[in-house]
């Protein structure tokens, strides 16, 4: 049997204490009677429970607390929304973005147009939209930002968004248009309308 010595905690092999005898520890020299002795079998089964306890407890908070954990730690964003627990912190959703290119008198002319809605039960106010051209191999090619048509949308409210850009680079393939972040400074269209 194993036992785990109560004075010096360290694990030993006896076969006296399943006898019923006392058991000297063979590092510190304590007898521990077999009465009080716990066999690390014993103490690994009484660990499993409270280790299951303590993962379930954790995962729990880390899923009612799942915005304070997206605040301090930003990539942790990612693995809840793969697990289907999105955290928008912002609480404003960009819906029905699209990009259209027209040509009139051998120009082309960029237009992206879509709405922002307030997910929140309190006015907002609408942060500038990042708007990024990329190539082929997703690189930025040009940046611009662009303000929504109204500065505050009240719980619930949709508000539309409209941006040109004449000539925009022929390298661009892809439009990427999100919030653009409190650091970024904005970056009017140079080109555009």
């Amino acid at each position: 049997m194993f036992i785990v010595c109560e004075t010096c905690g360290r694990a030993y092999h006896s076969d006296r204490s399943g006898a019923g005898q006392p058991s000297p520890c063979p590092y510190c020299g304590e007898k521990t009677s077999p009465a009080t002795t716990r066999s690390a079998r014993g103490m690994k089964r009484a660990l499993i429970p409270l280790a299951v306890v303590m993962i379930v407890a954790g995962g729990m908070s880390a899923v009612a607390a799942r915005k304070a954990v997206v605040r301090v730690a930003p990539s942790t964003a990612r693995l809840y929304a793969a697990v289907g627990l999105a955290v928008n912190l912002r609480g404003l959703a960009l819906e029905g973005v699209h990009a259209a290119l027209d040509e009139a008198n051998n120009k082309q002319t960029l237009t992206i147009e879509g709405a922002l809605v307030n997910l929140r039960d309190e006015t907002v106010e609408t942060p500038n939209i990042r708007i990024a051209l990329r190539d082929a191999q997703k690189r930025e090619v040009y940046v611009w930002t662009a303000k929504a048509l109204n500065a505050k949308l009240r719980p619930g409210e949709r508000g539309a968004f409209r941006t040109r850009l004449a000539a925009p680079p022929n390298e661009a393939s892809d439009v990427m248009v999100r919030f653009a972040s409190a650091s970024e400074a904005p970056m009017p269209v140079e080109d555009g309308f």
